[in-house]
C-alpha cells in the first residue's frame, strides 16, 4: 500500500465505502443495498391515496425553515438527553435538508448527487446494479421547487432577515416516489436514493454568512467564550444529515460521515519562544547555571510574554468594537497581573539565595527523575511549564503573602504536560525547607495532593514517588542542603480496598507472595534502575520497600509509605490521597499529626488534580467539608492551592464556591481561543481525527456491530499492507487496539456478547467485500470500577503491548473511568458509544488516544434520541469550539440540605484539630472558644459564597451547639466499644432505624450520602404463606 499522506484519510475513505457505500462507482452487488449499508439513503413512505406526501409535510408555512432561523439565532443543545423517540417514530428518513445564510439574493449552485440501484438478473440469481444521477442547478431566491424527476425534487424555502439584511435559506431533497399499499408487496429498494448529497457553491468569496455573533445573552464567561471563539462559526448545519463545508468558506455540503480535525496545541510554543536559547529551557542548565546568567535568562524568557501582551491584545484593545472591548480588556488585566508576579519571582531568586537554590535544586531533581525513564531524553520545559512554575511560587517568598489567598489553576488540553509543572513547585517546597535542620525547623507533611478517583491517585502516586526519590537523592549528594534536614518522604493515603489501615493488616499480606487487594505493594519496580523492590517485615520501622541493587542511586531503604498507621507516625513530606480519605480526619484522632509537624508548622500547599471532577453531589459534599481543612491548615497563614484541569467552565465561581478563593487561571486568555501565547493552535500539523456516525435506519446494536467491525478490520488492514519500512507503519500499529467507551456498565455488558457475536459475521462479511483476510476480535479487556487495583495494573501494562507481541489486546472496552487518569500512548482509535453525559468527560475520554501519533475517534450518535440527533447534525460546528461549550459544573456547599447533612462533621472536625482539649474530649466546655472562631469562620464563608442561606446556616450552628451542650456526650461517636452517650452516629447506621437514633450524624465519605434502601424479594409462594398466617 502506497501512502503518502495521513494514513487516517485512507482509514476515513474505507469507512464511509463500508457503512454508506459504494464500494465502486458502478458497482453490482449481490445483496440488496438497503441491507448491506447501514444507513445514508432517503427512503419513500408508503402511502395509500388520501395520505399526506412528505412534500405536502414540508409546506410551504416553513416550519422547517422557521426552526432552523431560531437555531442559526443561538443554537442550544441543551436537550434531555434521556429523552428518546418511541420506537414506532424510528423510519426511515425521505429527506435531508441544510441551512445557511446569504449576504445578497444572487444566485448560486446546487449540485444533487444520489445513486439508485435496480434489479439485474444474471445466471438466475438477482444482483443489485448502481446508477448515479447528477443534477447542477442555478437557484434564486424566487424558486420554490424544482423537480429533478418524478418524485423527486427539491424544496427551496428561504426569507429575508431586516433585523440583520440577510437572506436564509434552507434546502430540502425530497424522496416522495409513490408506492402504494393497495398494491402488493414491492421491494422499494429501487424507489431509495443511496448516498445522496447537496452541494452549495458560490464563485465569491464573504457570500456565506455565519452565525452572528451573539454577546449579549448569557452570564459573563459564556460571553467571554462568545468573544473568543468568534472567528469560528457555523456556516450550515443540516437536518437529518451533517454538513461541512471547505476553508475558503465558499462552498458548503451535506455530509452523512462528518470528519473533523483538531488543530493540535504546540505545547512548545514555537511561533513565539522559538528564537529562545533552546539549552535555556533544559531542567539541568536552569539547576546549574550561575546567578545572574539565571536571572538574565529568565527575564528574557518572560519578555516574550510581555512582547505578546503588547502586540495582541494592548496595541489591539482600541480597534475592538464597544462590545468586545470589555473582555479584551478583562484578560489584558489579568494577563498583567500574572507578569507582574513572574516577575517578582524572577527579582526573589536574584536577592534570596535560599528561594534561589531551592528552584535550582528543584530542576535538578526534575533532570534526575527525567534520566531514569527507559529511553531518557535530556528534559526541557515547555514554556507554560516554567511560567506557571515561576507565577507559583512567588506565593512562597514570605509566609504572609497576598497571593496566597489566590488560587491558581493551570489549565492546559490533556497530555500538554501539567504533571511535571506542579510536582517542580513541589520538589521547590521540599528543598526550601531543608536549609535547616528538623529538630530547629520540621516542615512536617507539607503538600496533600488530592484526586477524586482511585485509579488517578495510584496511577500519579508512582510518577511523584519518582520526583520526591530523586529529590530525596540530590538533598543527600548536595553540599547545600543541611544533612540534618528532614528526610524527603511521600505516602500514599487511600485506605482500604487499595491499601492497608494498620501495619498488622499489612504484615499477614506481605506473608503472602502473591500482591491482593489492599496490599502496601503499591510500587512493585524501584524507579531509577527497574530492578524488583523488596517488602520486608520490619517490626521496628515503618513499612517501605527498599532497593537491593547495589550499583542504583537509590539503593537502600526508600522512603515511601502506605500503611495508614506509618503515615500517621512519619509526617511523610507530601501526601497522595482521594477526597474521600481526607473525611477520616473526623474520626481518626492520630491524623491531627498531618496538620502540624513537631516544630508546630503547617502545610504549605494543597494540590487538586482534575478539579472539574470536583461537581455534583461529590463537589457540594466536599466544598462544605472543604471549610474545615482550610481553618485547620490556615491557623498561622493560609494555605496555597494550586490546581489543574484540561476541561472546565466557569473555573472562577468552582474554586470560589469550593475554596473561597478567588482565581488565576493559567494561561490566561488574549483575544482569541487559538493563541494565549504560551498554547497556541499548530495548523501545520495533525490533530485527533473525529468522525461522525449515526444509528438512522438501524437499531442502535446493529448500528454498534457494523460500525466496530468496520473500524476493527480497516485498521488491521492497513496496517497489514504498510511496508514495515513506511514511516507510517509505526502509527497506523497504534490503530489496531480498538478502545470503546460506553456510558453504562449495562451498555458495556450488552457490548461485550456483540462482539463475540454478531461482529464476528460482520468482519468476514467486510473481509469479502475489500477480497481482504478475515480478522478476528479475541483477546478483549473491560476497564470498570468492578476490576481490582491489580487488575486495572495488569490491563493498563498489557495496553502497551504492540501488534507483534502475543496476547496483544484487540479490543478494550471501557466506561467513564477511562476518562481520567489511563495514560496509556499507544491507544490511537477510541468508539464513543452514544453522547457522553458531558462535555467535559467527552473531551477527557476522546484525549486518551492520539497521545503518541494523531489520533482517531468515532462518535456514534443514537438517533433517537433529541441530544446525540442534534450533535450530529451539528458535528463540525461542536468540534471546532470543542472547549467553548463545557457545562458548568454545579456546587452548592452552603446549601440547607448539605448544611443539614455536614454541618455537624465539619464543626466537630474543626475543633477537634484546632484546639488540643478538644481532640479526644467532647467537652464543649472547654473549648467553647475554639467553636465560636469556627462558627464565624463558617458564616463569612458562607457570607461570600451564599449570602441567601446565611440565616440558615446560622440557626443551624445554635441548634447544633445547644445539642452538644444538653447532650454533654462522653463520647464523640456511638460504636459498640464506646460506652455512655456519644455527639454522633454514623448516617449509614442511623438511615437503617432513623426513630432509634438521636445522635447528630455525620459523614463518612463524601459520595454515598444518601441513605441505602434494604430490598427483599419475596416469591409468590411466600407470598401466599403469608396471606395464610395473617
Amino acid at each position: 500500500m502506497d501512502i503518502n499522506q495521513d494514513i487516517r484519510e485512507e482509514f476515513g475513505k474505507r469507512l464511509k465505502a463500508t457503512l454508506i457505500g459504494p464500494l465502486t462507482e458502478d458497482e453490482i452487488l449481490e445483496e440488496s443495498p438497503k441491507s448491506k449499508y447501514l444507513y445514508g439513503y432517503i427512503s419513500p413512505t408508503p402511502k395509500s391515496e388520501d395520505e399526506l406526501s412528505i412534500g405536502e409535510l414540508i409546506s410551504d408555512s416553513g416550519k422547517l425553515s422557521t426552526d432552523a432561523r431560531n437555531n442559526f439565532q443561538e443554537t442550544s443543545l441543551d436537550n434531555d438527553d434521556e429523552y428518546q423517540q418511541p420506537l414506532e417514530l424510528i423510519y426511515e428518513p425521505s429527506s435531508l435538508g441544510i441551512s445557511f445564510q446569504l449576504k445578497n439574493n444572487n444566485k448560486f449552485e446546487v449540485l444533487i448527487k444520489f445513486s439508485r440501484y435496480f434489479e439485474k438478473e444474471e445466471e438466475k440469481k438477482i444482483l443489485w446494479q448502481r446508477k448515479s444521477f447528477e443534477y447542477l442547478l442555478e437557484i434564486s431566491s424566487e424558486e420554490k421547487k424544482i423537480y429533478l424527476e418524478d418524485g423527486i425534487y427539491l424544496h427551496i424555502f428561504n426569507v429575508f432577515k431586516k433585523d440583520s439584511e440577510l437572506y436564509l435559506f434552507t434546502i430540502t431533497l425530497v424522496n416522495d416516489l409513490v408506492i402504494r399499499k393497495s398494491e402488493d408487496y414491492v421491494d422499494k429498494t429501487p424507489y431509495i436514493l443511496f448516498q445522496p448529497e447537496i452541494i452549495i457553491s458560490t464563485k465569491f468569496q464573504d457570500v456565506f454568512v455565519e452565525r452572528p455573533l451573539n454577546l449579549k445573552s448569557g452570564d459573563y464567561e459564556t460571553r467571554m467564550y462568545e468573544f473568543l471563539y468568534s472567528s469560528s462559526r457555523p456556516l450550515c448545519f443540516g437536518h437529518g444529515v451533517s454538513t461541512q463545508w471547505d476553508k475558503s468558506k465558499t462552498k458548503i455540503w451535506t455530509e452523512y460521515v462528518p470528519m473533523h480535525t483538531l488543530n493540535p496545541i504546540d505545547p512548545e510554543s514555537k511561533k513565539y519562544f522559538g528564537l529562545l536559547d533552546n539549552d535555556f529551557l533544559k531542567a539541568e542548565f536552569l539547576g546549574s547555571c550561575p546567578k545572574d546568567t539565571l536571572v538574565k535568562k529568565l527575564f528574557n524568557f518572560i519578555e516574550v510574554y510581555e512582547n505578546w501582551i503588547e502586540n495582541d491584545i494592548s496595541s489591539k484593545l482600541d480597534n475592538f468594537p464597544q462590545n468586545s472591548k470589555e473582555f479584551a480588556s478583562s484578560n489584558l488585566k489579568v494577563c498583567k497581573t500574572v507578569i507582574e508576579r513572574i516577575k517578582l519571582s524572577i527579582k526573589n531568586l536574584e536577592k534570596d539565595e535560599d528561594y534561589r537554590n531551592a528552584f535550582q535544586l528543584a530542576n535538578l531533581a526534575i533532570s534526575e527523575q527525567s534520566s531514569w525513564k527507559e529511553n531518557s531524553k535530556t528534559f526541557v520545559w515547555r514554556p507554560f511549564q516554567l511560567a506557571f512554575i515561576l507565577l507559583v511560587i512567588e506565593s512562597f517568598i514570605s509566609e504572609d503573602r497576598e497571593s496566597k489567598k489566590v488560587a491558581d489553576l493551570l489549565w492546559f488540553p490533556t497530555g500538554g504536560g501539567k504533571t511535571e509543572a506542579y510536582l517542580c513547585i513541589i520538589s521547590f517546597l521540599l528543598f526550601k525547607s531543608s536549609f535547616q535542620p528538623k529538630t530547629i525547623s520540621d516542615p512536617g507533611t507539607q503538600v496533600f495532593i488530592r484526586y477524586t478517583l482511585r485509579l488517578l491517585t495510584t496511577q500519579q502516586f508512582e510518577r511523584a514517588t519518582a520526583l520526591v526519590l530523586a529529590s530525596e537523592f540530590i538533598r543527600k549528594t548536595s553540599n547545600l542542603c543541611n544533612p540534618d534536614s528532614k528526610v524527603f518522604s511521600i505516602g500514599l493515603w487511600i485506605g482500604q480496598p487499595s491499601s492497608p489501615n494498620s501495619r498488622k493488616e499489612a504484615f499477614d499480606l506481605l506473608e503472602n507472595e502473591e500482591i491482593q487487594a489492599g496490599d502496601p505493594r503499591q510500587i512493585t519496580k524501584c524507579p531509577c534502575c527497574n530492578s524488583l523492590l523488596v517488602w520486608d517485615l520490619k517490626p521496628d520501622k515503618p513499612i517501605s520497600p527498599s532497593c537491593k541493587n547495589s550499583s542504583c542511586k537509590l539503593n537502600g531503604d526508600l522512603s515511601l509509605y502506605t500503611v495508614d498507621e506509618d503515615i500517621y507516625n512519619v509526617r511523610p513530606s507530601i501526601l497522595l490521597g482521594t477526597t474521600d480519605k481526607f473525611i477520616r480526619i473526623l474520626k481518626v484522632t492520630n491524623t491531627n499529626n498531618l496538620f502540624y509537624s513537631s516544630t508546630g508548622r503547617n502545610p504549605e500547599l494543597i494540590l487538586q488534580d482534575e478539579l472539574h471532577l470536583i461537581s455534583g453531589p461529590l463537589g457540594s459534599i466536599s466544598g462544605l467539608f472543604e471549610s474545615a481543612i482550610d481553618m485547620i491548615c490556615s491557623k498561622k497563614y493560609p494555605i496555597k492551592i494550586i490546581g489543574s484541569t484540561a476541561t472546565i467552565k466557569n473555573a472562577s465561581i468552582q474554586v470560589k464556591t469550593l475554596f473561597d478563593r478567588d482565581l488565576v487561571q493559567f494561561p490566561p486568555q488574549g483575544t482569541s481561543f487559538k493563541d494565549s501565547c504560551f498554547a497556541v493552535e499548530d495548523e501545520t500539523k495533525m490533530g485527533r481525527l473525529y468522525i461522525g456516525l449515526s444509528t438512522m435506519c438501524n437499531s442502535p446494536k446493529l448500528a454498534l456491530a457494523s460500525i466496530v467491525a468496520a473500524a476493527f478490520h480497516h485498521a488491521q488492514s492497513i496496517y497489514k499492507k504498510l511496508e514495515i519500512d513506511n514511516t507510517f507503519k509505526n502509527q497506523a500499529e497504534t490503530y489496531t487496539t480498538l478502545v470503546s467507551y460506553f456510558n453504562s456498565l449495562k451498555e458495556l455488558g450488552g457490548a461485550n456478547v456483540l462482539y463475540q457475536d454478531q461482529v464476528i459475521e460482520k468482519l468476514k462479511s467486510i473481509a469479502r467485500d475489500f477480497k481482504e483476510e478475515i480478522f478476528s476480535i479475541n483477546n478483549i479487556r473491560e476497564l470498570t470500577s468492578q476490576r481490582s487495583q491489580q487488575q486495572i495494573k495488569q490491563y493498563l501494562d498489557e495496553l502497551n503491548m504492540t501488534r507483534e507481541e502475543e496476547d496483544v489486546i484487540d479490543a478494550c472496552l471501557s466506561t467513564n473511568m477511562i476518562s481520567v487518569g489511563v495514560d496509556v500512548s499507544r491507544l490511537g482509535l477510541m468508539i464513543i458509544n452514544g453522547q457522553t453525559k458531558s462535555k467535559s468527560e467527552y473531551i477527557q475520554a476522546s484525549s486518551r488516544v492520539g497521545r503518541k501519533y494523531p489520533g482517531i475517534v468515532i462518535s456514534i450518535y443514537n438517533s433517537n434520541k433529541v441530544r446525540d440527533k442534534s450533535c450530529y447534525e451539528n458535528f463540525k460546528d461542536i468540534h471546532q469550539n470543542l472547549y467553548k461549550d463545557v457545562e458548568v459544573t454545579s456546587l452548592t456547599p452552603f446549601s440547607p440540605d448539605c448544611i443539614k447533612k455536614v454541618l455537624p462533621s465539619v464543626i466537630v472536625t474543626a475543633c477537634r484539630h484546632l484546639s488540643d482539649d478538644a481532640l479526644n474530649s467532647p467537652d464543649l466546655r472547654k473549648f467553647q472558644e475554639t467553636f465560636k472562631y469556627v462558627s464565624n469562620f463558617l458564616l463569612e464563608r458562607c457570607r461570600n459564597i451564599s449570602p441567601e442561606n446565611l440565616k440558615f446556616l446560622n440557626n443551624e450552628i445554635k441548634d447544633f451547639e445547644s445539642y452538644w451542650l444538653e447532650t454533654n456526650p462522653k463520647n464523640y461517636f456511638k460504636s459498640i466499644k464506646n460506652k455512655g452517650n456519644a455527639l454522633m452516629i454514623d448516617a449509614e447506621r442511623a438511615a437503617v432505624d432513623p426513630n432509634r437514633f438521636e445522635e447528630a450524624r455525620c459523614i463518612s465519605n463524601v459520595r454515598n450520602v444518601e441513605a441505602e434502601s434494604r430490598i427483599r424479594v419475596i416469591t409468590e409462594q411466600k407470598r401466599r404463606r403469608r396471606n395464610r398466617e395473617e
